[in-house]
């Protein structure tokens, strides 16, 4: 939907309208609505296609550790973060306050998809995690962090939200 699109660029800028969304697609705010919901639908969608882009990119290297596999591709998340900003993030954020989980859970399943539980069981065996703690609690743990984290970030503009992304990380996912 989105490659080489003119919507992109704004989309990754932050606050857009959806006067502009509409003129970068070329249609009606009528057509906007029959497809999305609200901005946040499309913001939403924007956001998972990306991360599955991400998803399908990741190829875990045989030479490295299962823990560094997993800081790899989930530190590749935070640089998409990042590169997102804060601003846009709050506003997906923001949809769960007005009770759309649908949207935050379509970008957070490509996030914590089978590779990063694989991952996670990988480094469970190699004895570089915990193994008392199931796939789906380590899961549970380091998304409610991000969310936070993200929330944090957009309160203070000062985080470095990779570098923040990477403490978490770190705290999560020590012996």
């Amino acid at each position: 939907v989105f490659h080489n699109s003119a919507v992109e660029p704004a989309l990754a800028g932050g606050d857009i309208g959806n006067g502009t969304i509409c003129d970068c697609f070329g249609v009606t705010r009528g057509s906007f609505y029959h497809h999305f919901n609200s901005k946040e639908d499309l913001l939403g969608l924007w956001i998972k296609e990306k991360t599955d882009e991400l998803n399908q990119g990741y190829t875990e290297d045989p030479s490295k550790s299962a823990k560094d596999n997993l800081r790899e591709l989930l530190l590749g998340y935070a640089s998409f973060l990042d590169w997102v900003g804060s601003d846009l993030m709050h506003s997906t954020l923001s949809t769960i306050t007005n009770g759309d989980r649908a949207i935050w859970y379509g970008i957070l399943d490509p996030m914590v998809n089978n590779s990063t539980a694989r991952l996670i069981e990988k480094c469970q065996a190699e004895g570089s995690v915990c193994a008392q703690h199931s796939v789906e609690e380590y899961l549970r743990l380091y998304t409610s962090a991000i969310i936070g984290a993200c929330i944090r970030w957009h309160l203070d503009s000062e985080i470095d939200i990779v570098q923040e992304i990477q403490m978490i990380f770190d705290m999560v996912f020590s012996k």
